[in-house]
């Protein structure tokens, strides 16, 4: 029998999440150590990969689609306008799981409706928002670096501490 092994870990393990390193660290983590596994099993038939979902309509972000502001923010980011479906994830697995993936091994399937696969330029725009909603403030861009790709903002927040995000 051929063994096949999904694991599921987040757009973080790739793209890092700001106030969330260790989350970022550990989905980073579970990426690498299914990778190792697709290599070090090959040999006996099993085959390993990853899913990184993206914004998906499930019980933990209920939080963030009833508050209209930030899920705008969110949809903003995302080229299909919409949030996933757990049933498109599971899909994803079945794909993976299946003999149409007997040739693959060790691969990250992305399924976030295109949000990875925007430019820099256009994840910034959603980034600024994002910042405001998580800090309860409106960013100001205090300063860019074009070629790096960076934009620094700074917020003024309720208890009267500025944060500083680099995006």
């Amino acid at each position: 029998p051929i063994w096949r092994l999904v694991s599921t870990a987040s757009l973080a393990a790739i793209s890092g999440q700001a106030r969330g390193e260790h989350y970022a660290a550990t989905k980073g983590a579970l990426l690498s150590m299914t990778k190792a596994l697709a290599v070090e099993y090959a040999r006996f038939g099993v085959t390993a990969h990853t899913i990184l979902p993206g914004w998906i309509e499930t019980d933990l972000t209920h939080f963030l689609r009833v508050d209209e502001g930030t899920e705008s923010s969110v949809l903003s980011r995302v080229p299909l306008g919409r949030w996933g479906r757990s049933d498109e994830i599971a899909h994803a697995a079945l794909f993976l799981a299946s003999d149409a993936s007997s040739f693959m091994t060790g691969q990250e399937l992305i399924v976030d409706g295109g949000l990875s696969a925007m430019g820099k330029a256009n994840r910034r725009a959603g980034a600024h928002s994002a910042v405001g909603q998580q800090s309860g403030a409106t960013p100001q861009v205090v300063g860019q670096d074009t070629d790096a790709g960076h934009v620094v903002c700074q917020c003024q927040t309720a208890t009267g501490v500025q944060v500083l995000r680099r995006q």
